[in-house]
Order: C-alpha cells, then sequence, then structure tokens
C-alpha cells in the first residue's frame, strides 16, 4: 500500500501514522492510526478496531474485567483507613496490603470504629500481620455481637 492511500484504522484521517503489528494468523498484519488516536484511544478501543478491519469479532465484551466487591469500593472505603494501612506497612515486616483493606472495610462496615482500628495498628501488641488480622477479627466479631 503506497503512502498516499494509508489511512488511519479508527479516524481515516492520513496524517502522523503509526504502524501497530497484530498477529490475526500464522503471519503479521500492519494496521495504521494516527498519533491522535494512539493518545485517545484505550487499548481496549484499538483492539477492537483492528478486530473490525480483520473482518473478525472482538472476543471481549465491553463489561468491565475487574469487579470489586461492595466492601471494596473505593467510594466506600473510610480515607482514615489508608492511613492505617501505611501505619501497618511501616510497622509490620510483612502486610497483605490488599488483604488489609478489604479486613478494615469489613470491619467499618460491621460497626467497628476507625479510631480503634488505629489503636489495634499502633498497639504494641500488634507486632505481626497474623497479629493484626486476629485482633480485627476479634473487634468485628464484638461489633457485630
Amino acid at each position: 500500500m503506497s503512502d498516499s492511500t494509508r489511512q488511519c484504522g479508527f479516524c481515516h484521517s492520513s496524517s502522523q501514522l503509526a504502524a501497530i503489528g497484530f498477529m490475526a494468523t500464522d503471519s503479521p498484519r500492519y494496521f495504521d492510526f494516527c498519533g491522535p488516536c494512539l493518545k485517545r484511544l484505550t487499548a481496549h478501543q484499538l483492539l477492537k478496531a483492528v478486530c473490525k478491519a480483520i473482518g473478525t469479532e472482538y472476543p471481549i465484551d465491553d463489561s468491565p474485567a475487574v469487579t470489586l466487591p461492595p466492601t471494596m469500593n473505593p467510594q466506600k472505603i473510610h480515607p482514615r483507613i489508608y492511613y492505617i494501612r501505611g501505619i501497618l506497612r511501616n510497622r509490620l515486616s510483612f502486610c497483605n496490603e490488599d488483604r488489609a483493606l478489604e479486613l478494615m472495610a469489613e470491619a467499618h462496615a460491621a460497626g467497628v470504629p476507625v479510631e480503634h482500628l488505629e489503636d489495634v495498628a499502633k498497639s504494641l501488641k500488634t507486632r505481626t500481620w497474623i497479629d493484626f488480622q486476629e485482633q480485627v477479627n476479634e473487634a468485628i466479631e464484638v461489633a457485630s455481637e
């Protein structure tokens, strides 16, 4: 294909083209996208455009691939919980950060005050990750009674 007939695979512009390689079969195929499209499109949108260009259906639906449990919704996590996770990260030799957020969000949703979670994190009794987990689980049991 000559340079004069090359067009962006998304907006059909012919300026600032960049070739993207794609293995549709055993032999690679290249598709052109203009600079502005490469900057503003997500990888998801680029792959959809490539699949459309080669005449195949895009194998992934438009729904988000990852769903968070209800307690892990970022809007529902108290901001102070992130601070408490930082305390744990600095105090303990091992801290499962994702699980810590999940556990503290669960505790807060069960009615454990954030101040109590902070006290547990700063407590001299909390020397290991297991100690922290046990104390927060106890607090959840007490709060749910």
